[in-house]
C-alpha cells in the first residue's frame, strides 16, 4: 500500500497589507529562509497598483486599506479568478502544493477569452499567474507558450472589434466642466483643483487620489508633485511632476491649490501634511476626514458628473480622462513627444503615440482639405 503523502492547504494573502503572496506549502531550510524585513522589501517593490490589479486577477478581491473589510471584486472576477477557477475545475494553482501546468493556464485564458475579458486583462492575469508561482518559489513555472498563443488567436479574431479609449478630457473640454461646477464651495474647488492637476501633470487617478499636501511644493512658477511610486516607476525612485500656473484664472492650477488650503485652514484641518484631497459632505460646503478610494473611483465618479453638469454626456469619461487629455492638449500645443513622455512618466513612446494618433484623425485629415 502506498504511503498517503498529506497535502497543505496553502492561502494566497496579503499579510497586514504588504503581502502579495507568502509561501505556504514549502517548508524550507534555514539557507532557504528569509525573514519578515526581506518580505517587507519584497513586497514593496511590487507597486501599489499591481498589487490591487493582481488581487483582483488571482483571488477575485479588492485590495483594502489596512483595517478595512476585504470587499470582492466587480463582475465575473469572483468566479474567474485564478484561484477560484482552479479550485472549481479541480486544477492545481500553484499555492496547493504544485504549480500549475501550462495547459491550466492557456486553459484559463481561453475561459477569460470566451468571457470577453480584454486581452490586456488577459496579458496582465499571465503575469500574475507567473508572479505567484515566483513568490511560492516556483521559478519557471507555468510555461506560458501555449497561453500567449492563446492571445494572438483571441487578438486576431477580435481584430474588428474597436478598441475601447477613455475621452481625453482636452483643455476646451475642462473649460466646459469649470464653468459648470458642483454645488458647495469646498466639493467645487476640490473637484476643480483634481481635474487641473490631472490634466496639467498627466497623473494617473491613483496618483491624484494618493496625492499629500506634503508631497505638494508651491513657488512662483507653480507647483511641483513629488510621487513616491507609480505604475511604471519598477525601481520606486519616485518622481518629480512640475505643474506650471495658468494663464487663465479659470484653469490655473496654483490658483485653485491655494483656494483649496485657504478653505483646509478655514474648516480647521491641517495645511502641511494629509491627504490633498478628501471626501467632501454630501451638501458640498464641509470638507471631511480620510482619504479618497485608493483606487481612483472617486475621481472617475467627479469626472463623469462634471461631463454630465457641462452637457457632455457620461459615456467615455474616467479617471484616465485626464492622463489622456493631458498628453492630447499638449500634443496639440505644440510639445514634443519626448517632453510628453517626461511630463506623464511614459516609459514607450508608442503608448503616447496612441493619443496622438487619434487626434491626428481629425487635425490633419486629408478628407478636411477637400472642401467638402
Amino acid at each position: 500500500m502506498t504511503d498517503l503523502v498529506p497535502v497543505l492547504d496553502g492561502e494566497l494573502v496579503v499579510d497586514g497589507g504588504r503581502h502579495l503572496a507568502v509561501p505556504s506549502q514549502h517548508q524550507p531550510g534555514v539557507d532557504d529562509q528569509l525573514d519578515e524585513a526581506a518580505w517587507d522589501l519584497i513586497a514593496a517593490a511590487i507597486p501599489a497598483n499591481t498589487t490591487r490589479a493582481y488581487r483582483r486577477l488571482l483571488l477575485g478581491k479588492v485590495l483594502t486599506e489596512p483595517g478595512e473589510p476585504e470587499r470582492l471584486a466587480k463582475g465575473v472576477w469572483p468566479e474567474l479568478a485564478w484561484v477560484p477557477w482552479c479550485r472549481t475545475r479541480g486544477r492545481r494553482s500553484g499555492i496547493d502544493g504544485a504549480p500549475a501546468t501550462g495547459e491550466t493556464l492557456a486553459q484559463w485564458a481561453t475561459e477569460l477569452a470566451n468571457a470577453s475579458i480584454g486581452a490586456s486583462t488577459i496579458e496582465q492575469g499571465i503575469a500574475a499567474v507567473k508572479r505567484l508561482h515566483t513568490e511560492h518559489r516556483y521559478e519557471g513555472d507555468p510555461q506560458t507558450h501555449l497561453a500567449r498563443k492563446v492571445l494572438v488567436g483571441y487578438r486576431a479574431n477580435a481584430g474588428s472589434r474597436q478598441v475601447k479609449r477613455a475621452t481625453p478630457l482636452t483643455v476646451p473640454s475642462l473649460r466646459m466642466i469649470l464653468r459648470t461646477p458642483p454645488p458647495g464651495p469646498a466639493r467645487a474647488t476640490r473637484d476643480g483643483l483634481a481635474l487641473v492637476l490631472g490634466v496639467a501633470g498627466m497623473l494617473r487617478r491613483s496618483e491624484l487620489a494618493a496625492m499629500r499636501l506634503e508631497h505638494v511644493t508651491r513657488s512662483d512658477r507653480g507647483l511641483s508633485l513629488w510621487l513616491p511610486t507609480s505604475k511604471t516607476d519598477k525601481g520606486n525612485r519616485g518622481a518629480t511632476v512640475a505643474v506650471p500656473r495658468g494663464n487663465d484664472p479659470l484653469t490655473d492650477p496654483l490658483g485653485y491649490y491655494e483656494r483649496w488650503l485657504a478653505l483646509l485652514a478655514e474648516q480647521g484641518h491641517d495645511t502641511t501634511s494629509g491627504p490633498l484631497l478628501r471626501p467632501i459632505t454630501p451638501r458640498g460646503d464641509r470638507i471631511g476626514a480620510g482619504t479618497l478610494h485608493p483606487e481612483g473611483i472617486d475621481i472617475d465618479r467627479l469626472i463623469k458628473a462634471g461631463a454630465v453638469r457641462a452637457g457632455l454626456g457620461k459615456a467615455g469619461w474616467s479617471g484616465h480622462s485626464l492622463r489622456a487629455g493631458g498628453a492630447t492638449a499638449a500634443h496639440l500645443g505644440g510639445a514634443s513627444l519626448i517632453e510628453i513622455m517626461i511630463q506623464g512618466r511614459w516609459t514607450s513612446a508608442d503608448t503616447v503615440k496612441k493619443y496622438i494618433r487619434f487626434e491626428e484623425l481629425w487635425t490633419h485629415n486629408a478628407a478636411g482639405r477637400m472642401g467638402l
